[in-house]
């Protein structure tokens, strides 16, 4: 696979490692790949700009090798015995409408427990 335009040593690097292990990517796992590469060369100018002494460096350097980690990951490639990470949504970015709250989940347990004491003082005769 040819190395995307534009990268630098790491990012380069990290394509290579990849593509060299993984070289049946579809589309959508190619264009992820370079996105994380890409954030590989940043967080290394940020790494760079941190290691002068640049405090706002330091905090983005590891939001960005946050993202870069997330994008690895939402590749699902498989490890060394062939299995691939369980599907996951990244966290904050998707929850389902019909979730209940743990406000409602604590709601309905009390009702619950509510039930079953009436129940069992039902059945005792009490």
């Amino acid at each position: 696979m040819t190395t995307p335009t534009g990268l630098r040593a790491g990012g380069e690097a990290l394509w290579r490692a990849v593509t060299a292990i993984h070289d049946d990517l579809d589309d959508t796992q190619l264009v992820t790949l370079e996105a994380a590469c890409r954030q590989r060369d940043r967080t290394d100018q940020l790494a760079t700009a941190a290691a002068t002494g640049d405090a706002g460096a330091l905090r983005h350097e590891r939001d960005a090798a946050l993202a870069m980690v997330r994008l690895l990951s939402a590749l699902r490639l498989p490890n060394a015995a062939g299995r691939r990470a369980q599907l996951r949504s990244i966290r904050g970015v998707h929850q389902s409408p019909v979730k209940p709250s743990s406000l409602e989940r604590a709601a309905a347990r009390s009702s619950v427990k509510e039930r079953l004491r009436s129940q069992d003082a039902e059945d005792t005769g009490i």
